[in-house]
């Protein structure tokens, strides 16, 4: 994660975005962003909600703290994802779950910095997923903390 984190260029982010800014917010249609759109199949990082300066669109909080996730395809593009993702342990479970067939759609490390972003309404993460036809339980997450979490900053 932390390499990850050290790789994001801001320059870059900024070309590649045309100064659009990709801000990430929990329950914002996100269907006009072509940045996340096209994220499916790469490593894209996107920002937290006021962490930059519209005027010189240059950060206002550290990187490290501006980052709301980075995602879409780690699973195939970072090799620690890799081989977590596709370990016999989780295509087991899935399996136990009732799944007949997994296949992983997306992976990303989502960040609850302190301080700084917005609150994430409770959510079934199956409603950001569409898969067709609509099998019921066609879609599990699998969440792993990276890190301790406390109530306290």
């Amino acid at each position: 994660m932390t390499s990850l984190v050290d790789a994001f260029d801001l320059e870059a982010f900024n070309r590649e975005n045309n100064k659009q800014l990709s801000v990430f917010v929990a329950g914002a249609k996100q269907n006009s962003d072509q940045y996340f759109l096209e994220s499916g199949d790469k490593v894209r990082y996107f920002l937290e909600k006021d962490v930059l300066d519209p005027g010189t669109s240059q950060l206002t909080v550290p990187k490290e703290r501006a980052l709301n996730k980075i995602g879409h395809a780690l699973h195939w593009h970072c090799p620690a994802f890799k081989q977590v993702t596709f370990d016999r342990k989780v295509v087991r479970l899935a399996k136990a779950m009732g799944l007949a067939d997994p296949v992983i759609v997306q992976s990303m490390i989502i960040f609850k910095h302190p301080q700084v972003g917005g609150e994430v309404v409770p959510h079934q993460d199956a409603s950001y997923l569409h898969v067709l036809p609509q099998p019921e339980g066609a879609v599990f997450g699998f969440w792993i903390p990276l890190e301790d979490a406390t109530v306290t900053v």
